[in-house]
C-alpha cells in the first residue's frame, strides 16, 4: 500500500513528518534553535535510556495522523506490536496493512511532555492510527 513512502511518495502518507531518534541529523529538520537544542537533548535522553523510535516531527490538520493525536515531540515505538526505530521499519509494517485498517501505536512523550497533561519525559501512550482509504 505505502510502496513508495520511504522514497518520499506522499500519496498514501497517514499525514505525519517522522524521522529515526537514531538519526543524529534529526535535530537539523527544524529551523527553530530552540527546537533544534530540544529535539537534541531527547535524542541524547532517549540514546541513555537505551530508548529508539521514530520521533514525529509534524502532522497534517485532518490527516489520520491528526485524527490519532500524533503530535510534535511523540516517539513512535511499536506499531502492530511490531518494534519501528527507521523508516524502513515503518514501512515495513505498513506493507502489510489494508485501505482504512487501524493500527494500534505505542509510543512515548519526549519534548511535549506535560505540555497538555501531566506527562513526563518518556510516559507511555497508546493511540490508533486509521490508514487512509485508496
Amino acid at each position: 500500500m505505502l510502496d513508495g513512502l520511504a522514497a518520499g511518495d506522499k500519496k498514501d502518507d497517514p499525514g505525519w513528518m517522522i524521522g529515526s531518534v537514531d538519526d543524529p541529523g534529526l535535530s537539523d529538520d527544524f529551523q527553530d534553535s530552540r527546537d533544534q537544542r530540544d529535539v537534541a537533548e531527547a535524542q541524547q535522553r532517549l540514546a541513555d535510556a537505551e530508548k529508539s523510535g521514530l520521533f514525529v516531527e509534524a502532522g497534517a490538520t485532518g490527516s489520520p495522523a491528526d485524527k490519532a493525536q500524533l503530535e510534535y515531540g511523540d516517539v513512535i515505538t511499536t506499531v502492530k506490536d511490531t518494534p519501528v526505530s527507521t523508516v524502513a521499519d515503518l514501512c515495513d509494517v505498513l506493507q502489510s496493512a489494508a485501505p482504512g485498517e487501524k493500527l494500534p501505536l505505542q509510543g512515548m512523550y519526549t519534548v511535549n511532555a506535560g505540555e497538555y497533561e501531566t506527562t513526563d519525559f518518556g510516559d507511555e501512550w497508546t493511540t490508533d492510527l486509521v490508514l487512509p482509504n485508496k
